[in-house]
């Protein structure tokens, strides 16, 4: 039993899968609670800067162009057999502010949305 807001007691709700990718810990809540610290770790958030800190400025939007104009489909669904239109350019080997391996051009490949989400949330 837990209590609403506005204080009457209610049955528990029903034990479902944690929404985190890949995650089948079973929870009454949308996440686990090992996932909850997860997604919510605002420290984390504020350590990693934004996009411009972390070097994607109007440089890299216009290296980010041309490698598309270069290279519009996406490399992961292609390999598939599948044509979908790449809308991201991705670093293969994460940068991690190293300014050579975010310069090198032969690090970058490009990824629809889906493919391009799937491979962050794995922490590639």
């Amino acid at each position: 039993m837990y209590t609403n807001n506005i204080g009457y007691n209610m049955p528990d709700r029903a034990l479902r899968e944690c929404n985190y990718m890949g995650c089948h810990n079973l929870t009454r809540e949308t996440y686990c609670p090992e996932h909850t610290r997860a997604r919510y770790n605002k420290e984390a958030d504020k350590k990693r800067g934004s996009a411009y800190q972390r070097g994607y400025d109007k440089r890299w939007e216009k290296i980010r162009k041309i490698f598309l104009s270069k290279n519009p489909l996406c490399v992961e669904c292609k390999s598939k057999g599948i044509r979908e239109d790449a809308t991201d350019v991705d670093h293969i080997i994460p940068h991690r502010f190293n300014s050579v391996i975010f310069d090198d051009k032969q690090n970058l490949q490009a990824l629809c949305k889906s493919c391009h989400s799937r491979k962050t949330g794995r922490g590639l």
